[in-house]
């Protein structure tokens, strides 16, 4: 039997509302159906959802619920074949012609070893969102210069270079030698994959081409958009951002001396400045001392060009907490309860709380 081109790892931890929309959205691909495998990674059993991907020829790889994300990824490319790697998120989509333009780009540039495409914003529902972040560089395809810390941090703000799993692919080459250092992410595999593929030295080229939907919704991994009491919403957020900021502390080992070193040191401070305030308790000397990281870092030159509101707002809200940090937090959770009912519109047809409700239908989503 052949082997496939490319490989596809949909990594589902804990949640099936909308894993049969991903799992679909890789198997309707313009690319021959013997020219890639779909393989999914989940750490839930659902007797109806397992009949169904069965159907659909797509490879399970059970993992306990203890596994770390990096190494539910892990687990899902031990078991790919192909020389190209693709990931989808358990609620995210890819679009018909995602697996067939990454496998052009790939055989158009030896030379390139990541590619990171542009998303589409999605609600809950499927639907695009008003506001669509950019790719802010010149030309529909472009290998990204990466040789000073300055250039990296452009392309960390201003192409997003390094986020969104389902949104980046890799040559199997560039990731194999770093398998066991993977399975040490907590959360943030995407920013991972990124800078293995700067210490492998390959190119890294970023296209505006639209391939796949990134979904924003109540139910999100990282707490942004979390539902339910002030308590909840910080309660998630605490739990987020630490897993994130172990990920920042074990990035800043492998990356030490390079041009990601100041990028990943921003990170660092931004995801403990969230982690503090996400506390019950005021830390403010700990935010404090984030802050100033913050501000006088090199990367927040790029993030005051490419993200000028974001991170001013960012830096407001920092300040308002080592004032009044009872009074920030409210008003921090208030600001975030706005904008999700502003961007993200749940569908009553599609909302579903658990992965046994998520699979109680064998029928393909449309």
């Amino acid at each position: 039997m052949e082997r496939p081109a490319i490989s596809v790892i949909v990594i589902a931890h804990q949640r099936a509302q909308f894993l049969r929309e991903a799992v679909d959205s890789a198997m309707q691909q313009t690319l021959p159906r013997n020219a890639f495998e779909v393989i999914v990674v989940k750490d839930f059993q659902v007797p109806e959802l397992d009949r169904y991907l069965d159907r659909l020829s797509a490879r399970r790889v059970e993992s306990p619920p203890t596994l770390t994300a990096g190494a539910m990824f892990s687990a899902g490319i031990e078991q790919a074949t192909g020389d190209i790697l693709c990931f989808l998120d358990d609620d995210d989509r890819f679009l018909p012609t995602k697996l067939s333009t990454i496998v052009e780009l790939f055989n158009s540039r030896p030379d390139v070893g990541y590619i990171r495409c542009r998303p589409r914003f999605v609600n809950s529902a499927g639907s695009p969102l008003a506001r669509q972040w950019i790719h802010r560089h010149e030309g529909h395809e472009k290998l990204v210069e990466l040789h000073t810390a300055s250039e990296f941090s452009r392309a960390h703000v201003q192409c997003e270079i390094g986020f969104n799993n389902s949104s980046i692919s890799i040559r199997r080459q560039t990731l194999a030698p770093w398998l066991r250092e993977f399975s040490r992410v907590r959360v943030n595999c995407d920013n991972f994959l990124l800078l293995v593929s700067l210490l492998s030295h390959t190119g890294i080229l970023c296209t505006d081409r639209v391939l796949n939907e990134f979904r924003i919704h109540e139910a999100g991994s990282s707490g942004e958009f979390t539902g339910g009491t002030q308590t909840d919403f910080y309660a998630g957020r605490r739990s987020y951002f630490g897993k994130a900021l172990e990920d920042a502390e074990f990035f800043l080992e492998m990356v030490r001396g390079s041009v990601a070193e100041p990028t990943i040191e921003y990170f660092r401070d931004y995801c403990r400045s969230l982690y503090e305030i996400a506390d019950s308790r005021p830390h403010r000397q700990v935010v404090g001392r984030s802050l100033l990281g913050m501000l006088v870092n090199p990367h927040q030159r790029a993030m005051y060009s490419g993200r000028l509101p974001s991170t001013v707002s960012m830096a407001a809200v920092l300040l308002a907490y080592l004032a009044f940090p009872r009074g920030a937090t409210w008003a921090y959770y208030h600001a975030k309860k706005m904008t999700s009912l502003h961007s993200v519109k749940t569908s009553p047809t599609r909302q579903m709380s658990s992965p046994a409700a998520a699979a109680s239908s064998d029928s393909p989503r449309p």
